[in-house]
């Protein structure tokens, strides 16, 4: 709710995913998309590390995310502007 609230792309952001609730986050994800070209990672849990070494583009968030076990409880989705 509050990202479809946005009227002018954050220059970054994080929301939390819960992997058994992905397409809340696949959701986000494609507000984010419609609001300028940001760029994507993933901290798993409380790990405080990124799944990725470099920031990714949507599509590869976006298969990350839909391949979550639905018991891989959740963590952080970043993006942030190009």
């Amino acid at each position: 709710e509050v990202l479809a609230g946005l009227t002018a792309p954050l220059p970054a952001l994080s929301v939390e995913y819960v992997a058994a609730a992905a397409g809340r986050a696949l959701a986000c994800l494609d507000r984010l998309r419609a609001l300028a070209p940001y760029r994507f990672n993933l901290s798993r849990g409380e790990s405080f590390a990124w799944d990725f070494a470099d920031w990714v583009d949507a599509e590869t968030i976006q298969g990350r995310l839909a391949s979550l076990p639905a018991d891989a409880g959740s963590g952080d989705l970043y993006a942030r502007l190009r």
